[in-house]
């Protein structure tokens, strides 16, 4: 974005919300938004000097997690944001019954997740975590 469109962005209105306008008011909103920020002055954004890294960001945020279960939790968010987020599928409504089933294998690693959460707010001890996820692989 360019840096003569900030002013005029920081000074934008809110929007209203579009969901109960009727199509033609949506299509002039958005026109109307192009004025302020332009799609070619979209591609110039950079990120601001002061940004944290992303990545950086992720590993801060996986202190204290249990390390087995990271790589789901990462996994998750490169699939889709709908499904680290709420665990949803958003291909759901198309995919076949048998397809959205869960599996057993599923089932444990989101109850190990689970735990791994417990643990993580303090919730359960080491201990607890520890029984609970052996009981659950049946080790």
């Amino acid at each position: 974005m360019s840096d003569e469109s900030l002013p005029r962005l920081a000074a934008a209105p809110i929007p209203v919300q579009t969901h109960i306008l009727r199509l033609e008011e949506r299509t002039a909103q958005g026109k109307a938004l192009r004025n302020v920020a332009a799609r070619s002055a979209q591609k110039a954004w950079k990120p601001s000097a002061g940004r944290a890294d992303p990545v950086d960001l992720l590993i801060k945020n996986s202190k204290g997690r249990v390390e087995e279960l990271l790589p789901i939790r990462y996994g998750r968010m490169m699939a889709s944001p709908f499904a680290f987020y709420g665990g949803a599928n958003p291909h759901a409504a198309t995919a076949p019954a048998a397809q959205q089933a869960p599996t057993a294998q599923a089932d444990v690693i989101t109850q190990l997740e689970r735990l791994g959460a417990l643990k993580a707010q303090g919730l359960l001890t080491e201990e607890e975590f520890a029984a609970q996820k052996a009981k659950l692989l049946g080790s």
